[in-house]
């Protein structure tokens, strides 16, 4: 679609990469981010203009892995026979993270696991459980949430955290676990000074951490700049 900021990941160097109207953009620390965006929101997939999220009603129906996002490993509700497939011959593995205090749980893919923890932007991360098929993992997923650990976690909430291992092994002592615990400080960007959040994308890029762009001494939650088109731009971007 024309202009639209799409959406952003990380690629296999754990750099960070943002889609604008198909074309992937890799960021550089140190360069100059000019970007101005639209106060409308448009469906990434349609082009609707819409009000929240980023696919539109008709889109998100049609998004197959909208239905594995509810899912808690009771019932079934993906439709689609490949993903279903996938699901049920795939190796999963259930986790925590941690972001500042907050410790939250989760399923990934297992041999993405460490991705998953970096586009979170989480501090720490420990695999509970491996080799789970994806029904078996939701199970215990569940069960974690109902022992108290977060099942979302909030780009604004990851802004200005003490990163503290301290925080997951209190978490694992609760469980009775020993899994050892990851530090995801290498695969993040962050600056020693932080002022505030940022609602414009523009400034020096001084790193990243997950969904947020730090950008001079503020932060910038890329998830608000999805579905909004970009009306100019300098590009310091490759």
């Amino acid at each position: 679609m024309n202009d639209v900021f799409e959406g952003f990941h990380y690629d296999d160097d754990f750099q960070l990469v943002l889609t604008i109207a198909g074309e992937e953009k890799k960021i550089l620390i140190g360069g100059e981010l000019r970007f101005s965006l639209s106060d409308e929101k448009y469906c990434v997939e349609c082009g609707k203009e819409i009000l929240h999220d980023s696919l539109c009603y008709e889109c998100a129906l049609a998004d197959e892995k909208q239905a594995c996002l509810k899912c808690d490993g009771s019932h079934c509700f993906q439709d689609d026979a490949e993903a279903r497939a996938f699901c049920a011959n795939n190796a999963y593995c259930v986790y925590l993270a941690s972001f500042g205090s907050i410790v939250k749980a989760g399923v990934s893919l297992e041999e993405r696991v460490v991705k998953r923890w970096v586009e979170q932007g989480a501090d720490f991360g420990v695999k509970l459980a491996s080799n789970l098929n994806g029904k078996s993992a939701r199970v215990l997923e569940t069960r974690l949430f109902a022992k108290g650990f977060r099942e979302f976690v909030k780009a604004s909430e990851k802004i200005n955290v003490e990163a503290k291992q301290s925080f997951l092994e209190n978490a694992l002592a609760k469980l009775d676990s020993n899994e050892k615990i990851v530090s995801l400080a290498s695969y993040h960007a962050v600056p020693n000074r932080i002022s505030g959040e940022t609602a414009e994308l523009c400034g020096a890029v001084r790193g990243w951490k997950g969904p947020v762009l730090y950008l001079g001494n503020n932060a910038f939650l890329l998830s608000k700049a999805v579905g909004r088109k970009v009306t100019r731009s300098v590009p310091p971007l490759i």
